[in-house]
């Protein structure tokens, strides 16, 4: 999971560097909170280290989740992170089967 931070970014590099090609696959999840055009920088970002995304970028659309009516972040929060989890294991699913 790379999510363009200065953490993941490095941690994603590091991998590529220190393990084959094809035992490091690059997950980006646009959770919907990115802004305009970060995607895209990210994914950027990533090749110009040698790290490709091999065409894996999910879309998390928030505004399915109709988040509004909550009071309570922490709801909110588990709800997003709930989510988030299956779009990232439905991208593994697609990407091993």
């Amino acid at each position: 999971m790379v999510s363009g931070g200065v953490d993941s970014t490095v941690c994603a590099a590091l991998l590529h560097r220190a393990l084959q090609p094809d035992q490091v696959i690059a997950l980006h999840v646009d959770n919907g909170f990115m802004r305009q055009d970060e995607s895209r920088k990210v994914e950027e970002s990533l090749k110009a280290l040698g790290l490709h995304l091999n065409g894996q970028l999910a879309l998390f659309n928030l505004q399915s989740l109709q988040l509004t009516w909550l009071n309570d972040i922490a709801v909110g929060l588990n709800i997003v992170s709930a989510n988030f989890l299956k779009v990232c294991c439905d991208c593994i699913c697609m990407m091993v089967y």
